[in-house]
């Protein structure tokens, strides 16, 4: 059936703004004639509250305004989703929360015993927004000794646990001194590992999840449309501007950990740092041990918010915002979110700040809708113009980032902003009734975990942030896409929990999506499940390919040389061209996509910004379609010619085989559904 015009249904995906409140939304009722704003242009129809210039959703006084607001909202046909910071970060400093729930950082240092003495000071370093998250408690956690070789390394049997030989001569909540008297180690290395514990929640511990519960029941009798969480993530680390040695800690991170993996945390922290000489096992275990468990920090707590959150308002409920936090996997992201980005409890697939592409895909293979939304903010209106188009053709939208914003960017709630945007999201509108399915990507790339979070034992690989800073993986991922490429990206954790399926015809599965060939990238400290599952799809000959060496697994164990051989058998060099090493072609349209059903999807900002046509040309199943359009066009058709499914924005002409479908002297927006 051709539908035109006006009689184009809406689509059911959401188009969301964020909404600032913070100074001013309250008086005069500002936060009505701002949804009056957003209802009256129509581009907008969920809004998200998020809390800004000190004001803290926390406090039961806004019970009032949050139910007018919602109520106001629903009348005019928005939904009101409202997110929340960790209790205390905007305002207020938390007065309940009890040493044994708090999140703590521990700082590692050396110094040497001479004449019988050793001497220890620290300080609280490198902890990001200390005004919502002080220091409250320093505490020592250990001290070993031992006659020190070199970097790293320590004689045998010469290790000595010397923590109960410590005194404190001076502490507070930033600071700690230390002697030790130690006559009989004379010129051994003390090394000291001290806890400073701050004002924030251990997510290990019943803290967020308690608090959390309370907040949800205190307004459970308004409807919301949803609760949700930004950049959860532990005490952040400070990002880009020191050398982060540090390692999180707390004693319910303490106690999961030792109960998960049967190792003593301390030990293993130590073990991170050191080993004796011709142990070439125990220090890549402890890395990978620890930042194994760390990565999954978050989980726990974003599932119940989910969950709890359906609960009270239904299972329709807006589940989630983005947990990226800076978008990188060599960065403090790893410290800060775990990049644990692939498995939250989303129905969309949720980002920010323009991430690569193929994380976005990979992310979205495994959520139930295939629309991606990137929340995104800029000082200029013209970068959302263009980043809505170019993303528009791979399934993704924008989460417009922020009515109200004074601050990141553009007031995307104002009339100028509104009024330029508005046709712009009217003809990405059309491609969502379109429910596109993700794009046709052949390579599905796993990239090991263990590999990125592991240096040993090559020094000059040490970054920063401690990690292994010669593994490239998104530059790569993002080069391959750029190239034609078109790829998802997912860590070897999907392998591990058999989310990743080896397909009878030799295919790979994960999530709803197939591809036809993998790449796994630095297998090095992989686990023995995902290294097993990688050697049986050789074996049936999938076309799996791998850059980088494997010779350690994840427990610091050498690999058998037969193994080893069987996957140098598929190895690339780091140079190689990988389309051509998997036998798979590149996407070559301008400005369109092939989708994985054989749709076709094109999008184009200059034709909606100037009003000029743009012309598309593309064979499908045999049959060439031609038109122009202005904004966005998709097609589906038959191997007969047929139209199965098409929109098309501002249509002027549309052939198929240079039989003329559907002519508009002016042009108008037509949908085939």
């Amino acid at each position: 059936m051709l539908i035109k015009g006006k009689d184009i249904p809406k689509s059911r995906h959401p188009h969301i703004i964020y909404w600032f409140w913070g100074d001013g939304i309250l008086e005069n009722e500002k936060y009505l004639r701002d949804i009056d704003i957003v209802s009256n242009d129509g581009t907008f129809n969920t809004m998200v509250l998020s809390a800004r210039d000190g004001m803290d959703f926390w406090l039961s006084s806004l019970y009032p305004f949050f139910e007018k607001a919602v109520a106001y909202a629903h009348e005019k046909g928005i939904k009101i989703v409202l997110q929340l910071w960790p209790k205390g970060f905007l305002s207020h400093i938390d007065e309940d929360i009890s040493l044994e729930e708090m999140s703590a950082v521990v700082n590692e240092g050396e110094c040497t015993v001479k004449n019988g003495k050793a001497y220890y000071i620290d300080d609280v370093k490198h902890t990001r927004y200390p005004e919502y998250c002080p220091p409250e408690v320093t505490k020592l956690t250990k001290a070993y000794a031992f006659r020190k070789l070199s970097d790293g390394v320590y004689m045998p049997q010469t290790l000595i646990d010397v923590t109960d030989r410590a005194v404190i001569t001076k502490c507070n909540e930033s600071h700690i001194e230390i002697s030790f008297d130690l006559p009989e180690y004379e010129e051994y290395t003390v090394y000291v590992m001290t806890a400073h514990y701050h004002r924030a929640g251990d997510l290990h511990s019943p803290y967020y999840i308690r608090s959390y519960r309370e907040f949800i029941d205190r307004y459970s009798d308004i409807p919301f449309d949803g609760i949700v969480l930004d950049e959860f993530k532990n005490l952040p680390l400070l990002d880009f501007k020191s050398t982060i040695r540090e390692r999180y800690y707390g004693m319910c991170f303490k106690e999961n950990f030792e109960k998960e993996t049967g190792f003593d945390l301390d030990e293993t922290m130590f073990e991170m740092r050191y080993s004796s000489k011709g142990d070439n096992q125990s220090r890549p275990a402890a890395i990978n041990r620890y930042f194994d468990f760390l990565r999954r920090s978050t989980t726990a707590v974003e599932r119940f918010v989910a969950e709890y959150t359906c609960e009270i308002f239904g299972q329709e409920s807006f589940l989630g915002v983005h947990n990226t936090f800076h978008n990188s996997l060599n960065n403090d992201e790893i410290y800060a979110t775990g990049c644990n980005w692939w498995n939250l409890p989303r129905r969309y697939a949720q980002t920010d700040e323009d991430i690569s592409y193929p994380v976005r895909m990979g992310i979205a293979c495994n959520c139930p809708e295939t629309i991606i939304y990137d929340m995104y903010y800029h000082t200029n209106s013209e970068a959302f113009y263009e980043k809505a188009m170019r993303d528009a053709k791979y399934g993704c939208r924008i989460h417009y980032h922020a009515m109200n914003d004074y601050r990141y960017g553009v007031d995307v709630g104002s009339p100028s902003f509104l009024q330029s945007i508005h046709e712009i999201e009217q003809k990405i509108d059309l491609l969502n009734l379109f429910d596109t399915v993700l794009p046709e990507m052949d390579i599905l790339v796993v990239f090991g975990f263990p590999a990125l979070t592991n240096w040993y034992p090559d020094e000059s690989a040490r970054s920063d942030f401690d990690l292994n800073q010669k593994i490239n993986i998104m530059q790569r991922v993002d080069a391959l896409w750029n190239n034609g490429y078109l790829n998802a990206l997912v860590p070897d954790d999907e392998i591990v929990e058999g989310r990743i399926v080896l397909n009878d015809d030799n295919t790979f599965s994960y999530g709803g999506h197939k591809f036809r060939s993998l790449l796994y990238l630095y297998p090095q400290y992989g686990k023995r499940s995902a290294i097993s599952w990688l050697i049986d799809a050789i074996k049936v000959g999938a076309m799996v390919k791998i850059i980088g060496n494997i010779d350690t697994d994840f427990d610091g164990n050498t690999i058998d040389d037969k193994i080893c051989n069987l996957l140098a058998s598929v190895s690339l060099s780091e140079n190689e061209d990988i389309g051509k090493s998997l036998g798979v072609k590149p996407n070559k349209l301008v400005n369109g996509c092939f989708l994985s059903d054989g749709s076709v999807v094109f999008s184009d900002v200059l034709s909606i910004l100037t009003h000029s046509p743009a012309h598309f040309s593309v064979p499908i199943k045999g049959h060439l379609w031609e038109g122009e359009y202005e904004g966005i066009v998709a097609i589906r058709a038959d191997c007969d010619g047929n139209l199965e499914r098409m929109v098309c924005g501002n249509c002027h002409w549309l052939t198929c085989d240079g039989k003329k479908l559907f002519s508009s002297h002016s042009g108008e927006d037509i949908a085939y559904l």
